[in-house]
């Protein structure tokens, strides 16, 4: 263990004798032809764990390194761990000695990657196989620039069903409205070392959104978002992905992640201007008296307007509003 209480743990070499161990491990920590190192903070993720390191060694390329950072997981996920550390000498672990959550648990790992590119990959979502090979093709010419990019995604549900395929208006729009709601996803985001080592890192003092703030202050400090317009990663959503390291007892915790899941789902089908499938999913949520706000009342009449005016609201109209408002407040002219 160091100062800040991580255990790095090698990986398949440490079935070695001791002198194989040593020499293998030194060969390979001295890697250094690694372009994407994918980083996957894990707090009792064994659930879904499979499919997601499954969907990354099923990559179509290969020049890639994983650092799993176990949170200090109490279910199978170090066993998990183990098993895919045998299986591939790419697949490094970090082990958090206490709970820390995903921001500083990201930057844990990110310290300790080889690679240029850094790439994440969330225990409950999967990469397409042609991920990391269209981002490599689309990077490549770039060198190490000061962007970002992200994908489009295919949203799953808890069973890996698709749900609906999310798609982007635009790298500029894209990039103005994540300034107010997160519209991209952590899986499909990937950014040049560069930029963290410059300084802008995942906040260490806040539980969730910390993909949020990061994006907030690669803007901040002038790089630009581009949007990949091609699905190559699957985002799942369910009531879990929003409660990391919440205690199930927590009733009122509890009751305000699935509230959000379900009117997020319904955002997510607004945009695309699937009105009727956001008409089923309103009738649900109100149903329950407690769902019925004002916003959620609005958003089940809006399913009766044309697809496209509800969509342009959703991208356009409602971004703008917001960041009127949000100007105002701050006092912005």
């Amino acid at each position: 263990p160091n100062a800040i209480g991580i255990v790095l743990i090698p990986s398949v070499s440490e079935k070695f004798a001791d002198g194989e161990r040593f020499s293998n491990l030194r060969g390979y920590l001295t890697k250094t032809n690694h372009i994407f190192s994918v980083i996957m903070p894990v707090y009792n993720g064994s659930f879904y764990m499979h499919e997601a390191l499954d969907s990354l060694l099923a990559q179509t390329f290969s020049e890639w390194e994983l650092i799993i950072v176990d949170d200090a997981s109490t279910d199978s996920t170090p066993a998990i761990i183990e098993e895919y550390c045998g299986k591939d000498s790419r697949i490094r672990t970090l082990r958090n000695e206490c709970n820390l959550s995903p921001g500083p648990s990201n930057n844990r790992g990110i310290e300790k990657a080889r690679g240029r590119w850094m790439a994440h990959l969330d225990v409950d979502d999967r990469y397409r196989p042609d991920f990391l090979k269209r981002l490599h093709d689309f990077c490549a010419p770039l060198g190490e620039p000061n962007l970002f990019v992200t994908t489009l995604v295919c949203v799953i549900d808890e069973t890996g069903q698709r749900v609906l395929d999310l798609r982007l208006p635009g790298s500029k729009k894209t990039q103005k409205m994540i300034t107010i709601e997160n519209c991209i996803f952590h899986t499909a985001t990937l950014f040049p070392k560069k930029l963290w080592l410059e300084g802008s890192r995942y906040p260490e003092n806040i539980r969730g959104r910390d993909d949020v703030s990061l994006w907030q202050q690669f803007l901040k400090k002038g790089a630009r978002l581009e949007v990949l317009p091609e699905i190559l990663a699957e985002y799942r959503i369910h009531y879990q992905n929003l409660t990391y390291g919440v205690d199930g007892h927590d009733t009122k915790t509890s009751f305000n992640a699935i509230k959000k899941c379900a009117e997020w789902k319904v955002s997510l089908l607004l945009k695309q201007g699937q009105t009727n499938e956001a008409r089923q999913e309103l009738q649900k949520i109100l149903t329950n008296p407690k769902y019925a706000s004002p916003k959620n009342i609005a958003y089940y009449l809006m399913t009766y307007l044309p697809a496209p005016i509800v969509s342009y609201f959703m991208w356009e109209i409602r971004s703008n509003v917001r960041h009127f408002f949000r100007d105002w407040k701050e006092g912005r002219p």
